[in-house]
């Protein structure tokens, strides 16, 4: 699988930028980017760089609450979502 641009990424006249490089170009042709396309490229640019962060808090958490499955439903199903949400996260 080929990896993606290094974070952090950032939003920079009209692209998205990583690693000194345009990862994304916003707008339509020569349109200039509309606020909407900001909007959009801000979301992009913080799920980007809090994924790693991100996978790593419900990783430990889900570590440590392993074995615990027997004393309480809720953390069973909590981490049936947290490992869900890492598979998704990852792509997988």
């Amino acid at each position: 699988m080929t990896k993606h641009t290094p974070t952090p990424w950032a939003t920079q006249r009209g692209s998205i930028v990583g690693n000194g490089e345009e990862v994304a170009v916003l707008g339509q042709f020569d349109d200039s980017p509309s606020e909407w396309d900001l909007a959009n490229a801000k979301l992009i640019v913080r799920a980007v760089n809090s994924h790693d962060e991100l996978i790593a808090v419900i990783e430990e958490l889900d570590n440590k609450t392993a074995g615990s499955f027997d004393k309480n439903r809720m953390t069973f199903e909590w981490c049936v979502r947290a490992r869900d949400a890492i598979r998704k996260a990852r792509g997988e």
